[in-house]
């Protein structure tokens, strides 16, 4: 196995050995590993230093029960801390799965049938919000495997998908006891993912994560394109964030997208809710403009949003503020367009 060093200016370090100087801020090495490359993370603060004589590399790993022993690794310990889920889901609610481990460079889930839970690339220490509208009814073991080389740990919690009955589309409780239900006649548009191109990417659009790799309030700029008579529901949750982050969600009309029109958003604990909410900074019709929002505060003319509590960001595209509301792809006075889809470039920035 051999090891790479990612150096963002090789001239800078060839300069600096040749001065004498064999220490320099790294936060990371990488090791060409099979299949994939093996990332490290390093100690912030601390300095990868080189021998001139042998070409040893010297580093300070973050997690100290990093590899460190032989090249095999054999003699490292991987120990799975905590590996946390409900032990029963109504069908069509999502799991928030949690997770921590120590000494491991990678974790992968297997055991939840027709989920995005199963596959690698999960860190060490994490967390997934996994959805399960397209898993049947049954009881499964969904297992977590943390890994360094050939070391692992594996642990598995036991889950019970049932069925829903309370009428609200897999939205808690409380939203068909107060009418807080997806519009008649519209359906969840699972598949919304886009790009610049307006062309279609294969993928779900259930959790806030289908769409910007990354947990609530993290993003980026994305696209996504709603079918005629669907509406977008991404489910998130505020676990974890820290009360007062602030953010907004930023619509624009792609430029030369030849298909646009205004967007109803609210942001809601209840799936393809538009009515009114309790805070009414939580929903919009915008054409090209955003929501702000905020967790467990409310600086002024933001959506405050409550720690610890799951929530979906709604969008349809329609000219209706108010019920009934009616698919529609056009910008004002313009009529509604004959389109098939309505597209918006979507943007999150934490401030």
């Amino acid at each position: 196995m051999s090891t790479t060093l990612k150096i963002s200016n090789l001239a800078v370090l060839i300069a600096a050995l040749c001065a004498g100087h064999v220490a320099f801020a790294q936060s990371s090495i990488i090791l060409n590993t099979s299949p994939t490359t093996t990332e490290i993370e390093l100690e912030p603060g601390t300095d990868v230093e080189i021998d001139p004589l042998s070409g040893n590399l010297f580093a300070t790993p973050d997690d100290p029960a990093a590899c460190s022993a032989t090249v095999s690794c054999e003699d490292v310990e991987v120990d799975i801390l905590s590996f946390n889920s409900p032990l029963t889901v109504p069908q069509g609610q999502s799991v928030n799965f949690t997770w921590s481990s120590r000494g491991a460079w990678s974790c992968s889930g297997s055991g939840f049938a027709d989920t995005n839970w199963n596959g690698t690339g999960k860190q060490p220490s994490g967390s997934q919000l996994v959805s399960t509208v397209d898993v049947p009814l049954d009881t499964y073991d969904v297992v977590l495997d943390c890994s360094n080389g050939p070391v692992n740990d594996q642990l598995t919690r036991s889950i019970t998908v049932e069925e829903n009955n309370n009428g609200g589309g897999g939205g808690p409780e409380f939203c068909a006891q107060q009418g807080r239900l997806p519009p008649p006649g519209l359906t969840r548009d699972i598949d919304a993912l886009s790009n610049a191109f307006n062309q279609d990417i294969p993928g779900q659009t259930l959790v806030w994560e289908d769409l910007f790799n990354a947990p609530f309030p993290d993003g980026g700029t994305n696209f996504w394109k709603s079918e005629r008579d669907k509406y977008i529901s991404l489910e998130f949750t505020t676990t974890g964030v820290p009360t007062g982050t602030i953010g907004s969600l930023d619509l624009r009309n792609p430029q030369g997208a030849g298909n646009f029109g205004l967007t109803l958003l609210t942001i809601s604990q209840c799936p393809g809710d538009f009515t009114n909410q309790s805070d009414p900074n939580c929903k919009d019709l915008v054409n090209n403009g955003d929501i702000r929002f905020a967790v467990g505060q409310n600086p002024g003319f933001t959506c405050e949003l409550e720690p610890n509590t799951t929530y979906y960001l709604n969008a349809l595209h329609t000219t209706d503020a108010n019920a009934p509301y009616d698919w529609e792809c056009a910008v004002p006075p313009f009529p509604p367009t004959s389109t098939l889809n309505c597209r918006d470039l979507i943007q999150v920035i934490e401030e």
